[in-house]
């Protein structure tokens, strides 16, 4: 596939700089080789950064962990340390995808993922459970609620990090 798009990228500045060779010197045909690597470059990068997922917990450290491994990740993230924050970061930005803590103070994580999967605005966004409950009976309750996977803590981050790439490269 790489190689593909590297001979498309080349055949789309060759057949730019032959249209122009009669307009612009050598100097213009530089500028608009590099401006259609650039314009390329960006959007294979800008794919990876549309994705925003919002993450749900609590605990401040399991937040600024979360947010520096999948921000490195190119994906645009959002931080809530409760329920009410993410509600309002739901209303401005949609996300596509939600990391979720089941146990927070006040709306329990249970609460909130009855709620997202019952509102017609976000019940088609996946929700992966990270939370301790990592008990049999919680995980079928949080499944049959809608979430989409868990993850136990202490996190393996490699494999939420698979778990989120492969949850948002099937939405593409």
């Amino acid at each position: 596939m790489l190689i593909v798009e590297i001979f498309h990228l080349k055949q789309v500045i060759y057949i730019t700089i032959r249209r122009t060779d009669y307009l612009y010197g050598l100097k213009n045909k530089l500028c608009i080789f590099f401006f259609i690597i650039f314009k390329y470059k960006f959007k294979e990068m800008k794919a990876a950064n549309e994705m925003n997922i919002l993450v749900v917990d609590d605990s401040t450290t399991n937040i600024v962990l979360l947010e520096a491994i999948l921000e490195e990740k190119g994906y645009k993230i959002y931080t809530a340390l409760n329920v009410r924050e993410a509600y309002a970061i739901i209303a401005k930005n949609h996300p596509d995808l939600i990391l979720l803590d089941l146990l927070m103070p006040k709306i329990s994580g249970f609460d909130f993922l009855k709620d997202i999967k019952k509102r017609k605005d976000t019940r088609d966004t996946p929700v992966i459970i990270v939370s301790a409950l990592a008990d049999d009976e919680n995980i079928d309750r949080i499944m049959d609620m809608g979430a989409i996977d868990f993850v136990k803590k202490p996190i393996d981050l490699q494999y939420l990090v698979n778990k989120v790439e492969s949850v948002l490269h099937k939405q593409e």
